[in-house]
């Protein structure tokens, strides 16, 4: 299509820089990465996302610049090139040559002059139209971007401000309920005797100063949830914003490529057969395909920061009671199974059949109560693990082998729910232990 556009255009018009290559950005059949889903990070106050993106921005600002020299550079060249040319030209000789050879060597210093002028055109034209219009949009982009990077950085530092606070906050309340937990104690071991009084106004005072501090924790715990999504709305836009930038200036500078190469086209015949190798580079540059790329080497993850609970002191069995354990659906894509060790009994033929057929239990969303687990579990099966797992998630238990994992019990013929020899519980795949040890 490029190609067909440039021929049609070239063959209506000896004006190098109408041909722009202004086309549609939609012109592939996939679809693009997108920034606001691809650089984030599960730390609370991470900024590796943000810092990859910043990065890139000021990478392309430096290929702004760059080009910019690159273009002053070769203007200066085409205008010394002409003046020599036109000095070339100028010059006197063969004044005593006569007839057909003296026309056809004045014809020659004639078209020395018109070629040299030509260079001066070329010349003026990368100063006063390509450099100039580089500067301005590198200098534009840099302002734009700069705008929505302080806008973020703000963001961060208020977020940073807000879960510091949090954490005094918490650490205050901690300490202020194990103060009063401890008058209380020592109220109760005085009763009766004359210090009882003494020590009964320490333990009110103490309890009145461990209420005011949860009540701090809980607004800690508002602000720093308010604070966060205040950070994570305007990163999203943020990330909005630099793709739109990082679009535009591909888009920019391969049209201002394709200027450039099609005023130095005109020049000549062998200048126009090497711009030719360059529009051939040019016909495959796509935005899309550059964006896709970039996010592919530098992805930094899709998970967003969770928010963080407010956690009761006097009942941590309510904060971790419930415990919910997603499991893929089994219309996602399978999970393969970790490859095993070739020293065991398996053949290859029986490997390859369980990892064929192994898929995850349909989505479900379990709750589970540990504590109704704990008084039986010298009762329950145990089993010896043969092979070694690495989790694919907090709700999953890593196995290495040797150790021996508690069975609480069997959510089905793949997945079972246990407890390791440190007290870690949650879901393992029962292909990878044996009950016989």
């Amino acid at each position: 299509l490029l190609l067909k556009l440039y021929k049609t255009t070239k063959t209506k018009t000896t004006d190098p820089t109408i041909f722009s290559c202004h086309l549609s950005l939609d012109i592939t059949s996939y679809m693009m990465s997108i920034f606001a889903d691809s650089f984030w990070e599960p730390e609370y106050c991470g900024t590796r996302g943000f810092d990859t993106l910043v990065k890139r921005m000021k990478e392309g600002k430096r290929m702004c610049m760059d080009f910019e020299e690159f273009l002053h550079q070769r203007a200066v060249i085409e205008e010394r090139y002409a003046r020599d040319m036109l000095a070339l030209a100028k010059k006197p000789g063969a004044k005593d040559e006569i007839g057909t050879l003296k026309d056809s060597w004045l014809k020659m210093k004639e078209d020395t002059e018109n070629i040299a002028q030509y260079h001066m055109l070329l010349a003026n034209k990368m100063k006063n139209e390509l450099e100039l219009k580089v500067r301005e949009f590198h200098l534009r982009q840099r302002e734009e971007r700069k705008k929505a990077e302080d806008t973020v950085k703000r963001a961060q530092a208020h977020k940073r401000r807000c879960f510091d606070n949090h954490n005094r906050g918490k650490k205050e309340y901690e300490t202020r309920c194990r103060e009063s937990d401890k008058a209380e104690e020592l109220a109760l071991a005085h009763q009766g005797t004359k210090d009882c009084e003494k020590m009964n106004n320490k333990h009110r005072r103490l309890k009145e100063s461990s209420e005011a501090a949860d009540h701090q924790y809980k607004e800690s715990v508002v602000v720093l949830e308010e604070a966060r999504v205040h950070w994570e709305r305007e990163y999203e836009l943020c990330c909005v914003k630099f793709q739109a930038l990082e679009e535009e200036r591909i888009d920019f500078l391969r049209n201002i490529i394709w200027i450039f190469t099609n005023i130095f086209s005109q020049a000549c015949v062998h200048v126009d057969e090497r711009m030719e190798q360059v529009r051939k580079v040019l016909e495959v540059c796509n935005i899309e395909k550059d964006i896709d790329e970039f996010v592919r080497s530098y992805r930094t993850g899709s998970d967003h920061p969770c928010e963080i609970p407010y956690q009761n002191f006097y009942q941590p069995k309510i904060n971790s009671s419930s415990k919910k354990i997603s499991v893929p659906s089994k219309s996602g894509d399978k999970r393969p199974l970790p490859a095993l060790p070739q020293t065991q009994s398996h053949s290859i033929a029986n490997i390859q059949e369980i990892q064929d057929n192994y898929s995850a239990p349909e989505d479900i969303t379990l709750t589970v109560n540990p504590a109704e687990h704990y008084d039986s579990l010298s009762d329950k099966k145990h089993v010896s693990v043969i092979y070694d797992y690495i989790s694919q998630g907090d709700q999953e238990l890593d196995l290495k082998v040797g150790d021996v994992v508690i069975v609480i019990y069997e959510e089905d013929e793949l997945w079972w729910y246990g407890q390791d020899h440190k007290g870690n519980q949650g879901m393992f795949p029962s292909t990878f232990v044996s009950e016989n040890f």
